[in-house]
């Protein structure tokens, strides 16, 4: 039965009123009943209307102002259900929330579920808790229909917007009418700056712009950056803001806000704010909604400019295909059953592709238009449509004239599509500049490798780009592992971050600086490294030269340490102070076990060491031993001369006993011998308890602190001596004190006379290079004190080795002697000179006012010159030269000074000598150089760094050597090979080319002599002859004397001289060639051809032989000029009656071309390279046998 109607369909008509709850057909429940539970639910609201299924329900519904309507169902009655659907259909979202009440059913509660029931009540159940939670439904759903219709604003927004601005302008306003914001705005994060496209604003002004982060609270600004929202109800009390960061929210009408940060990848980009003009308390609801929108908007920001640039690719893209200069094409593969691909259509294809193909092919087959066509492009492109794996392959195109062409293949569409795009790319320039690039590249290796440096090419990350063997070898690496390497693998001077850092800001680009590597075993050395930038097309990269200069380095800090060592033994006085002390010193900075001083008593036969120092609990060495047991007959014979004598492994070294130095835990040492006498006296040893490769530097360090250290520990063994005998003498004071006196003295003027020979010139009696450095320095700190200027005047005498040589040695101690007692009287008592060397000079003038002020200093020592001098009954005019330099105007150091007024003396004699020259910078490098050269050969010749090598002559007919020239080598220990052209003309100035040219002849005619005694028939040894050389007056002595000490038969030796040298018209020089024919020796012309030969001088002198100069050989056949030359001085010599020979031959048609024209011997690489002397003989045997059909092969 349907349910009783509460009320008659005419009381509809009742006045409208703010009726509360809305009954429909209740049968339990009653109108009356509901306004009872209303009033004891304390609502005080109006009346309950109650109505029946027919009654006019949308009339109430309409005119009342309804909080809640109840519905009777039951289920075999469909009308409750039906009106159910009614209401919900007619008044949509007008709909107040209808409670359903009905049977405890199940399947009706879902049924009126499904029609639209905002609850379902089981009949009986009512009460007024429960009424009153149903009244609250209302303004729950109204507030929920308004978010949910924000939400449908927001999303219709965000998903019809495509542009990013409009996207965030439009998100912001919707928020912002939402939450009756006065702002609301989208922000990004750029720069450390907040900036606003644009925002919504409600009665107040708009901020779009940027605005520095920390203006609106750095506290803020952190929280961002981490992620979280930041919630202020009152900025004006906010204590996380600083007053001028409230200034800030002030100016732009900020109370309250909210702060949305997003946070992307870990990093801040973007978020969303939400302003009050007055204080406000933001729900946790509000700020959620906030921080879904700025998400939302953020994502809808990315979609769109994502979509842009999707657009913009596309439409790129149809403008590349249609305009691109490769052939494209799309095809669609056609398989057979076997799903092998035999045929394709050509889908659409691009202008390029209509070009190159000479027709329209779109809608065509390949087989159609080329039934032959290779079925391995069909494979090709099947597999692609197939697998979806792009291909890529070059290939020649024969009918284009050749051309190299790239097709690239790609599937288009997804697979199973069977569409393949192919794009063909004419490569044939990039294919002619790889392999230009790879001969390049392959030119640059070459170089690379050639290079004795290291060189290493770096990434701006620090990565190895390229390197050489050399610099591998360096870091005693492979290069393919050296190739792989960051430059914090090998560099131990630096941390990785530092080296990163470094790299990167380029900051040694264009600088030489020293650093420490690290090598593959974890031993480290010093490296010099020059770094210069290397700009490519596609990133900086920079260039590395490294240079090892760990020898160097250590000979700085073995300099360094011997000079710490004079210094110490200035102030020890016991030999067991000076052992102990030095021994300690020498032990830590070599690393040693021990070392020791050894006094050795031949009478004895005994070793004792006095003093001794070693490492930690090492073996204590003092003691006496039996000297048998050390001083082995081979220990005997190799240190009989002063050389150290140098053992790395006692137990395979068969020079020493093995037993004696395990028993003391040595098992390798250096000892350097001290002689006296004659005889062996004491040692310097130093040892190691394993065994050790003494270094070169090492054996250097111990030899020349040996010089030291031997003869202050003889002092100190005399001193203790002497005191031992002052203890001896106390005892009888009283009747030897006279003679104490006396001795004490004696002995007090000793010292005064030694320390005044210690710091001054023997002859002259003037202070010496010693006493100037010290006078120097101080004149130096003087002048700083007092701001003054001092000048360095660097004097030489000229020509004063002629007076030596003429007059004697005793002639030109006298000239110095005379010169010093001049010097002294011409020059202010404030005044130093010094001499410090030789012939040189060195005066310091102090409080030097201006130029003037030397010149008329220097006017002064130009008198001393004036009158002559008298050595040995002869009157001798002599000058000078005299170089300047000033401080501070040129340098500020005391060796820096002295070395810059040399050069500017140098520069004087070069001028012409009798002059003076101030220093001049642009000439500093050279005369320098030149000075350190001379030193330099001047120390090779005394350490045996010169050695001679021979090129073998030929005679062109036989083929059979005729002799060999004798070619100087100079093999420096630090810089190598150094070429003859160099080093020649420096011994020249210098004076050295006659000690160097007499050491030359010495060696060339004694190794000759022991060729011959080995039965060797070299034919004859060919030396060149220096200008000076010549020029002197006793060179034919010289000569006479090396053949006689050497037993060389002057028939086999040939002295070469300059064509300009024979020119010069002198009949002393003619002379000298004279004797020197006389004796048998042959003369020939060297360089014939390149001077200014006089023909009817030429015959005059005594000559054999015209070599033919290099400069005319090299370029034979191809050069008419030197042919003609060539030819022309063959035939001059012919009709002298001379030899002739060409030297520089290195090609066959060079030696046709010779004997062609009458040329009979000739030199050069073709046959033989220079030889050292220990190659000559097994050259020979191979050239010259008992047959004579051999030829002489590069050695």
């Amino acid at each position: 039965m349907p349910p009783t109607p509460i009320l008659a369909p005419g009381d509809a008509s009742m006045p409208p009123s703010d009726c509360t709850v809305l009954v429909i057909n209740d049968a339990d429940v009653t109108a009356s009943s509901f306004q009872h539970l209303l009033e004891r639910a304390d609502q005080g609201l109006g009346p309950v209307l109650g109505v029946g299924y027919d009654g006019p329900i949308l009339e109430l519904c309409h005119a009342h102002n309804l909080r809640l309507i109840f519905l009777a169902v039951d289920q075999p009655d469909p009308r409750g259900f039906d009106c159910l659907k009614q209401l919900k259909t007619q008044l949509s979202d007008r709909c107040p929330p209808i409670i359903a009440i009905g049977p405890s059913d199940a399947d009706a509660a879902a049924q009126a579920f499904k029609a639209g029931a905002t609850d379902y009540w089981v009949s009986g159940q009512i009460t007024p808790t429960r009424l009153h939670q149903a009244l609250e439904l209302k303004p729950m759903l109204h507030r929920s229909a308004e978010l949910d219709a924000f939400q449908v604003r927001l999303s219709d927004a965000l998903r019809s917007l495509a542009d990013p601005i409009e996207i965030q302008v439009t998100a912001s306003r919707i928020l912002g009418e939402y939450l009756n914001a006065s702002r609301t705005l989208y922000f990004e994060c750029r720069d450390d700056l907040y900036c606003v496209e644009r925002d919504y604003v409600s009665g107040i002004d708009t901020i779009a712009g940027c605005y520095p982060v920390t203006g609106f609270g750095l506290a803020i600004f952190v929280e961002f950056c981490a992620g979280r929202s930041v919630v202020v109800a009152d900025v004006r009390h906010d204590l996380q803001l600083s007053p001028a960061e409230r200034a800030t929210y002030a100016s732009v009408q900020v109370v309250a806000h909210v702060g949305i940060p997003l946070v992307k990848a870990g990093n801040f980009v973007a978020g969303l704010a939400v302003h009050s003009t007055t204080p406000r308390t933001w729900t946790q609801a509000e700020v959620k909604l906030a921080e879904e929108t700025a998400e939302r908007t953020w994502a809808a920001v990315e979609r769109a400019r994502a979509e842009a640039a999707l657009h913009q690719s596309e439409e790129k893209y149809r403008t590349l295909f249609q305009n691109i200069d490769q052939a494209f094409c799309l095809i669609e593969i056609i398989f057979d059953e076997q799903g092998q691909a035999v045929d394709f259509l050509y889908l659409e294809t691009n202008p390029a592709f209509v070009h190159h193909a000479g027709q329209p092919m779109a809608g065509k087959r390949i087989r159609e238009l080329v039934p032959n066509f290779e079925q391995f492009w069909l494979d090709q492109y099947g597999q692609v449509a197939m697998t979806g794996e792009p291909v890529r392959l070059e290939h020649v195109v024969e009918g284009l004239g050749e051309q190299w062409f790239e097709t690239s293949a790609f599937r288009y569409g997804g697979a199973g599509s069977g569409i393949v795009a192919v794009l063909f790319t004419n490569i044939t320039d990039r294919k002619q500049a790889q392999e230009k690039l790879t001969r390049e590249l392959n030119r640059r290796k070459a170089l690379l490798d050639g290079s004795s440096d290291g060189i290493v090419v770096l990434s701006r990350q620090g990565n190895v780009v390229e390197a050489n063997e050399s610099y591998a070898r360096m870091l005693g690496r492979t290069l393919e592992e050296t190739l792989t390497l960051h430059v914090s693998d090998w560099d131990a001077k630096w941390s990785p971050a530092e080296l990163s850092h470094i790299v990167a800001s380029r900051q040694f680009v264009g600088c030489t600086f020293e650093t420490v590597h690290r090598r593959r075993d974890g031993s480290t050395y010093d490296v010099e490294i020059t770094v210069s930038a290397v700009d490519t097309d596609n990133e900086f990269l920079q260039l590395c030269i490294c240079r090892d200069i760990s020898d160097r380095k250590r000979h700085e800090a073995n300099t360094v340490f011997l000079a710490e060592v004079t210094v110490d033994l200035s102030r020890l006085t016991t030999a067991n102070e000076i052992m102990q002390t030095i021994g300690a010193k020498l032990g830590a900075y070599l690393q040693l076990s021990a070392c020791a001083f050894v006094v050795l008593d031949h009478v004895a036969q005994e070793a004792t060491i006095t003093c001794d120092w070693h490492l930690g609990d090492g073996i204590p060495l003092t003691g006496v031993y039996r000297l048998s047991d050390f001083l082995t007959p081979d220990f005997l014979r190799d240190t009989h001369d002063g050389k150290p004598f140098v053992v790395c492994d006692t137990e395979i070294d068969p020079r020493t006993n093995a037993a004696s130095y395990a028993s003391l835990n040595i098992q390798a040492f250096c000892t350097v011998s001290f002689h006296q006498d004659g005889q062996l006296r004491s040692l310097l040893a130093i040892y190691n308890a394993t065994p050790r490769q003494w270094r070169a530097d090492e054996i250097d360090l111990v030899s020349e602190l040996a010089n030291q250290i031997f003869p202050r520990l003889e002092r100190a063994r005399a001193e203790a001596a002497l005191q031992r005998y002052n203890e001896t003498l106390e005892v009888r004071v009283a009747e030897r004190t006279a003679e104490l006196s006396r001795s004490l003295a004696a002995l007090q003027q000793s010292e005064e006379r030694l320390h005044h020979l210690a710091h001054h010139d023997p002859l002259t009696g003037l202070p010496n290079r010693l006493w100037l450095n010290v006078h120097l320095e101080q004149s130096i700190q003087q002048a700083i004190r007092q701001k003054t200027r001092l000048a360095v005047l660097f004097v030489d005498l000229d020509r004063f080795k002629h007076i030596n040589d003429s007059l004697g040695h005793r002639a030109g101690d006298s000239l110095l002697q005379q010169l010093g007692d001049r010097l002294r009287q011409v020059l202010r008592a404030n005044d130093c000179i010094a001499r410090i060397s030789g012939d040189e000079f060195v005066i310091v003038l102090e409080d030097v006012k201006d130029i003037a002020h030397i010149g008329a200093a220097i006017a002064r020592l130009m008198t001393v010159f004036e009158a002559p001098f008298k050595l040995e009954g002869q009157t001798v005019h002599m000058t000078s030269s005299i170089g300047i330099s000033l401080f501070p105007d040129d340098a500020s150091e005391a060796a820096t000074l002295l070395r810059y007024a040399d050069t500017a003396m140098y520069e004087a004699k070069e001028e012409g000598r009798n002059t003076y020259r101030f220093y001049a910078e642009e000439m500093t490098a050279t005369a320098f150089e030149h000075v350190l050269f001379g030193n330099a050969l001047r120390k090779a010749l005394q350490q045996e760094q010169l050695h001679l090598v021979y090129q073998p002559q030929i005679n062109l007919q036989t083929q059979r050597w005729v002799g060999l020239e004798v070619l100087l080598r100079w093999q420096h220990p630090e810089l190598g090979e150094i070429s003859p052209a160099h080093f020649i003309p420096i011994a020249e100035q210098s004076g050295l080319i006659h000690e160097i040219g007499t050491w030359v002849l010495q060696s060339a005619c004694c190794q000759a002599k022991t060729w011959l005694d080995q039965g060797l028939d070299f034919g004859r040894i060919a030396v060149n002859v220096a200008a000076s050389q010549l020029n002197h007056e006793n060179f034919v002595q010289v000569v006479e004397d090396v053949l006689r000490k050497s037993g060389l038969p002057p028939q086999h030796l040939e002295l070469e001289v300059t064509e300009r040298l024979v020119m010069q018209r002198t009949e002393a020089k003619i002379q000298q060639l004279k004797q020197l024919r006389r004796l048998g020796i042959q003369i020939a012309i060297d360089d014939f051809g390149t001077g200014y030969s006089s023909l009817s001088y030429l015959k005059l002198l005594p000559i054999d032989k015209l070599k033919i100069d290099k400069s005319f050989v090299c370029d034979i056949p191809h050069d008419a000029n030197d042919m003609a030359i060539a030819a022309a001085v063959i035939a001059l010599g012919q009709a002298l009656g001379m030899t002739i020979i060409a030297e520089g031959v290195e090609e066959e048609a060079q030696v046709t071309f010779l004997k062609l024209k009458g040329c009979h011997e000739a030199q050069g690489y073709l046959f033989s390279r220079p030889l050292r002397p220990e190659v000559v003989p097994k050259a020979w045997n191979r050239c010259c046998p008992q047959s004579h059909d051999a030829s002489l092969q590069p050695g």
